[in-house]
């Protein structure tokens, strides 16, 4: 299920070697699921002057483009007619990379909810993150407030994105990474991991909870009719 749901990508490129073997030993080498994560590990893998070099995501396109953007707009450079070719790509990649349905298997993987998110890359990797979310949506909106970009993201599309951010906030008002917190801190003795501390269970970011509250009121002020009580 969690193959499916990332176009053979995973969270990230340790669980996707591991289920990678899971399905080779399953299915053989000749599996249809095979030649996928085959496909997909150049994603993740290269040869550099070190030797070979694993990367922890296919990319973090989403994220750098929505603070370029953003920079451009608030500093009047996206007003500058050279700079508005890269702004009319930069509204089409933010149109691309919005995710439009939840998961295949969104219950029974226990997943979160995806429509309307945008993800730390692509559309594809398929996992909604709170503060990308909200980056994306403000720069969808600073983007589209311009006259010479496209309107692209249609008003439904944004009002997907509000209601992804708020079904992310925790009981506290604060937001995490993925999704709300579901589980205590006792869970982190199964962390199998050497290198990554405090990864098996949700946490409260600032800086996610930040991105979020800010994003909502961007929008509230280019929106303000659309579930008004609950952003506020």
């Amino acid at each position: 299920m969690e193959d499916e749901n990332t176009a053979y990508q995973t969270i990230g490129p340790v669980s996707k070697m591991f289920n990678l073997v899971a399905r080779v030993a399953h299915e053989g080498r000749e599996s249809e699921a095979f030649k996928r994560h085959e496909a997909k590990r150049a994603d993740f893998m290269w040869l550099g002057a070190q030797g070979m070099m694993v990367t922890g995501t296919n990319g973090s396109q989403v994220w750098d483009l929505s603070f370029i953007t953003q920079a451009l707009v608030e500093t009047g450079l996206a007003e500058e007619k050279e700079n508005q070719t890269g702004l009319y790509k930069a509204v089409e990649w933010l149109e691309q990379a919005q995710m439009l349905n939840n998961p295949r298997h969104y219950e029974t993987a226990y997943r979160h909810r995806t429509k309307g998110a945008w993800g730390f890359s692509t559309r594809e990797q398929g996992y909604t993150v709170t503060d990308c979310t909200a980056e994306g949506c403000k720069a969808a909106l600073y983007l589209q407030s311009l006259e010479c970009t496209p309107k692209l993201i249609s008003e439904e599309r944004l009002q997907w994105a509000v209601d992804t951010m708020l079904s992310l906030q925790n009981p506290n008002g604060a937001f995490s990474d993925y999704e709300p917190v579901r589980v205590g801190q006792w869970i982190e003795v199964l962390n199998a991991a050497e290198v990554f501390g405090d990864i098996m269970t949700g946490y409260y970011y600032p800086e996610c909870t930040t991105s979020v509250i800010t994003a909502l009121a961007i929008y509230r002020k280019q929106y303000p009719h659309y579930r008004a009580k609950d952003i506020e």
